[in-house]
């Protein structure tokens, strides 16, 4: 999502700490400095070319999936696509189909349920399916590098060209929903956030390659904005370091998380809503 945080992971501030180490070892004066850094991208078009496009695409996906529009607005119309190609996906993975249970939490099953399956068939090693979404993605992404490397190692699953265009599929439909959250579009409508959404519609609907892995290019032009907090050295953190490796690597860790976020939230004015949030009428999707 441009405008959302994934979760940090404390493995890049270890890294660093690491490299640091190693770097002492060379030169007891040795530093390794950070800079937090942040990149929004914004639409570059005209609003009228913006609205235009985002009709004319959303359009295309209602005649395929033979939905009437009437007379929805923009956001309305995306959230009866988003609750189609939900129920769609339901019914292909096997997943009782309980409207009360609300649109996120049947996305979120929904998600882990591609990933579960994956994990499942090809026995991923040390994959916790008690994790979040995101954990699973990652560990079920690390084990689909392992095995398009041929890695040596006897717990790497050995895959056929079908069984691992199957894998990447799933992987890909998995992080389709994994950012489609109603909230997300419905309390901000920015051009940039529909077409995030309308990207993973016609990923999904169209079994496009994703822009991520080679794909098709932004269906109009962005720009990319970047903004830095000031550096900072981790040789200033290193004797707490040394005392409390965990509990510091955590103290960085959530440092650079806080200021990263800030950064984005600085930048929400660089775009605009092309619907009043929270618009979705009675039709809206729970």
């Amino acid at each position: 999502e441009n405008d959302s945080l994934m979760p940090f992971q404390p493995g890049a501030m270890q890294l660093g700490f690491w490299g640091l180490e190693d770097a002492r070892k060379q030169d007891s004066n040795a530093s390794l400095v950070v800079l937090p850094a942040a990149v929004k991208y914004t639409i570059r078009s005209s609003e009228a070319e913006i609205r235009d496009t985002l009709n004319n695409h959303i359009g295309k996906l209602e005649s395929v999936l033979k939905i009437d529009p009437g007379q929805k607005n923009l956001l309305r119309r995306f959230l009866t696509v988003g609750r189609i190609l939900l129920e769609k996906a339901e019914q292909e993975y096997q997943i009782p189909i309980e409207v009360d249970k609300g649109f996120d939490f049947r996305i979120g099953r929904l998600r882990h349920a591609i990933l579960d399956g994956v994990a499942q068939r090809f026995n991923i090693k040390n994959y916790d399916a008690q994790g979040d979404a995101i954990q699973k993605l990652r560990q079920v992404i690390s084990a689909y590098e392992l095995i398009v490397l041929d890695y040596p190692d006897p717990s790497v699953p050995k895959l056929n060209e079908d069984e691992r265009d199957w894998m990447l599929r799933e992987m890909l439909t998995a992080f389709d929903f994994i950012v489609i959250k109603k909230d997300y579009l419905v309390s901000n409508p920015t051009p940039e956030r529909f077409f995030e959404w309308l990207t993973r519609f016609e990923t999904y609907v169209y079994r496009r390659k994703p822009r991520m892995i080679g794909g098709e290019p932004s269906i109009l032009p962005r720009t990319a904005h970047v903004r830095f907090s000031p550096a900072f050295d981790l040789a200033d953190h290193y004797d707490d370091y040394k005392k409390k490796k965990k509990a510091t690597v955590e103290k960085i860790t959530a440092k650079m998380r806080d200021e990263i976020g800030g950064l984005l939230h600085g930048m929400e004015d660089l775009t605009y809503t092309l619907v009043d949030p929270y618009d979705v009428g009675e039709d809206a999707i729970n």
